[in-house]
């Protein structure tokens, strides 16, 4: 999750500010419907740790727990279907549109 993390960021942050300055260059995302659902699953969890973990007064409820287990069990179903299916694979691939 790390690694997703920060390579997507770092790529997608580079490949909207760089081509300002250097023209010309480009980064190409690999359309994979698994790291695209990972990604979205990775964004919605820290979004919403952002968001829980403040309003709980930093203290760990147990519904937060369980939900972060059930989350997790939907995103390895969705990561599943992703790999497995190629209808759902076309679903969840993005297209990067910007001439590259």
């Amino acid at each position: 999750m790390l690694n997703l993390l920060l390579g997507l960021g770092i790529a997608i942050t580079f490949s909207r500010f760089i081509p300002k300055v250097v023209p010309g260059l480009c980064f190409a995302v690999k359309p994979d419907g698994v790291v695209s659902v990972s990604f979205i699953f990775l964004l919605v969890s820290l979004i919403t740790s952002l968001i829980v973990v403040p309003v709980c007064k930093f203290r760990s409820r147990k519904v937060y727990g369980v939900f972060l287990i059930l989350f997790y069990v939907l995103y390895l179903v969705m990561s599943l279907l992703a790999s497995l299916q190629p209808d759902v694979k076309r679903a969840f691939t993005w297209k990067v549109g910007r001439g590259c």
